[in-house]
């Protein structure tokens, strides 16, 4: 448990590292960011630059379109399409 523990917490840390607008992000779109950071780590998940830099834009549309896009999202499928609509509809709903 305690290293559970220590993995979300280090992906929460890598989450708002890269998200430059964390603080103003909701719940749902923190989370979106959180689980990819647990599941990529902070230098895979550096690579998405343009969902990056959509989510800095408040472009969220754009970056749940983005996110469905890369190689990621074509081996994880499901759990893609769970976060990109989290990412877009801003809700913990997953579709």
């Amino acid at each position: 448990l305690k290293w559970l523990e220590e993995d979300v917490t280090d992906a929460l840390v890598d989450a708002e590292f890269l998200c430059p607008d964390w603080e103003y992000m909701s719940g749902p779109r923190k989370g979106v960011m959180v689980n990819m950071a647990f599941n990529l780590g902070r230098d895979r998940l550096a690579g998405f630059k343009n969902t990056l830099r959509y989510i800095a834009e408040r472009n969220y549309d754009r970056a749940s379109t983005n996110m469905m896009l890369s190689k990621w999202a074509s081996q994880v499928k499901g759990r893609a399409e769970r976060l990109a609509f989290r990412m877009s509809s801003n809700t913990y709903a997953a579709r």
